[in-house]
């Protein structure tokens, strides 16, 4: 038999659990419709898509009956009804799959958030199947937005305040971010930009940290610029992660007055932050867009939850990965 160690993978609002060896391999799409594929060192082991529903009155379990024999060659969808199997998993209204030769197909539908995951497990040894099946699958769920989310990827972990969901992403080796955005009520939205760079020890040794700052707000600042002149004026802040900079800047002028109603939900400020989180060998990028009012609480919050240095630990922390959360600088 062989053994596997678990981990929990948290992506636009997906909390899973999986084998350790597994990892993304590609991903697409937003908090609204996308997908993402795991893999492991030799195929592609797990295929995850999904879309929110917006139809009122759906019926979750006769879509995924329809979906799954409808993947199922026309000759044979008599008999493919009969391979299919419910399955009780707690936090889904509905879960059904077929097994599909050295593939499982399955459809489940979150009542939280009113979305549809359609996924794809491909098969491999015996006792792997039956892992996935009895100790992976049950453990799923769709956090709701209506509270905080978690996010777990590769060996980043943190988590962002209610309302926020995934607006784009890119993974690359080194280099990820992950940008959000709260577009609840009719006011000014609200985004998040969180991008860890690592290994931090290259990084400093091509620059310094105020220049890896003003470089990232460069790249990422979109309609803001930065205060205090083109590269902008850092200041200093003392976290618990250490010497903390922090770049603050606004809407660019031809867009704060004359052309204001086209982009009249963009909040009017911006603040950055580039810390250097040295036990994890990474720099860690954040950029918060709201309301000048709003700015060092939601700062605060997702810098808070990034894990702990190790003097600061508490022993009784999970050894599963789980990492305490507060959210006090």
């Amino acid at each position: 038999m062989t053994r596997t160690h678990n981990t929990e993978t948290a992506w636009a609002g997906w909390q899973i659990s999986l084998p350790s060896a597994w990892r993304m391999a590609k991903l697409n799409g937003t908090w609204n419709r996308g997908g993402v594929t795991f893999a492991d060192a030799e195929r592609p082991r797990l295929e995850l898509a999904w879309y929110w529903v917006t139809r009122r009155g759906f019926d979750a379990a006769s879509y995924a009956r329809r979906h799954l024999i409808g993947r199922v060659p026309r000759r044979e969808r008599k008999s493919g009804a009969d391979d299919l199997v419910e399955d009780s998993i707690p936090a889904f209204a509905t879960a059904i799959r077929r097994p599909e030769g050295d593939r499982t197909a399955g459809v489940c539908f979150s009542r939280d958030t009113n979305r549809i995951l359609h996924w794809v497990y491909y098969h491999g040894e015996e006792d792997e199947n039956t892992a996935f099946r009895t100790a992976h699958l049950p453990r799923w769920r769709d956090q709701p937005l209506s509270r905080p989310v978690r996010w777990r990827f590769f060996d980043v972990a943190f988590t962002t305040p209610p309302g926020f969901r995934l607006r784009s992403a890119t993974l690359n080796l080194g280099d990820m971010q992950v940008r959000l955005v709260d577009p609840s009520g009719w006011g000014v939205r609200r985004h998040l930009c969180v991008r860890p760079i690592y290994p931090a020890r290259l990084a400093l040794a091509r620059q310094s940290l105020e220049a890896w700052l003003q470089a990232l707000f460069r790249k990422t600042q979109g309609m803001y610029r930065p205060r205090g002149g083109k590269s902008g004026q850092t200041t200093t802040v003392s976290t618990r992660h250490g010497p903390t900079l922090r770049l603050e800047g606004r809407l660019q002028f031809l867009l704060r007055f004359p052309l204001r109603p086209l982009v009249f939900r963009a909040p009017g400020c911006t603040e950055a932050i580039l810390c250097h989180l040295e036990q994890h060998d990474k720099l860690l990028y954040l950029q918060v867009s709201a309301p000048r009012r709003h700015i060092p609480e939601l700062r605060d919050e997702v810098l808070g939850s990034f894990p702990r240095p190790e003097s600061e630990s508490d022993p009784s922390e999970s050894s599963h990965g789980e990492t305490r959360q507060t959210t006090s600088l």
